[in-house]
C-alpha cells in the first residue's frame, strides 16, 4: 500500500473542493442561461398593466415587459390565483432573470425561488410583490401598489 504524503493529501482535497464549488456555481449560471420564457410586451396606463388571461392558457408563468418601465414583471398562476413579482433584486436593485428554479441576479449572485423568496444572498428580502386583480378577461397589475 502506497503511503500518501500530507502535502499530496491536501492538494487532492483542495482540488476536489474547488471542483465541487465550481460545478455548483456553473450549474446556477447555466440554469440562468436556459431557454428564455416568451416575453409579453405591453404598455402601462395609470400605473396599471393589462395582461389577457388567455396568455395563461398554456403557460402558468409569464414574463411581462412594460414599455418605459425599468423592470420586467413575472406573473405566475397558482391555484387559480395570480402572483406578480417585480423582477428587481432587493440587494442593489438590479434586474433579475428567470431560471428553471426561480430567479437569479447576475450582479452579486443572489438567488430567489419561484415565489420570490431568497435562496442565496447577499439579498436578504424577497422580490417585491405587486397587487393584481381580474377585470373581465384581463389580469390587471398595479405597478405602484405592493401586495
Amino acid at each position: 500500500m502506497q503511503k500518501l504524503e500530507r502535502r499530496d493529501f491536501l492538494k487532492t482535497g483542495c482540488r476536489i473542493c474547488l471542483l465541487g464549488a465550481a460545478s455548483l456555481t456553473l450549474g446556477d449560471l447555466l440554469s440562468a442561461c436556459g431557454t428564455p420564457a416568451k416575453v409579453f410586451s405591453t404598455t402601462m396606463n395609470n400605473n396599471q398593466v393589462n395582461v389577457p388571461l388567455s396568455r395563461f392558457a398554456t403557460e402558468d408563468t409569464q414574463i411581462i415587459s412594460v414599455q418605459h418601465f425599468e423592470y420586467e414583471i413575472a406573473v405566475r398562476k397558482k391555484n387559480d390565483q395570480y402572483e406578480a413579482l417585480l423582477m428587481q433584486c432587493t440587494h442593489q436593485h438590479n434586474q433579475v432573470v428567470r431560471t428553471g428554479s426561480g430567479f437569479y441576479c447576475s450582479l452579486h449572485g443572489s438567488q430567489f425561488d419561484q415565489d420570490g423568496n431568497v435562496k442565496k444572498g447577499p439579498a436578504e428580502r424577497p422580490l417585491p410583490r405587486l397587487r393584481t386583480e381580474i377585470v373581465q378577461d384581463h389580469l390587471v397589475i398595479h405597478t405602484n401598489q405592493k401586495a
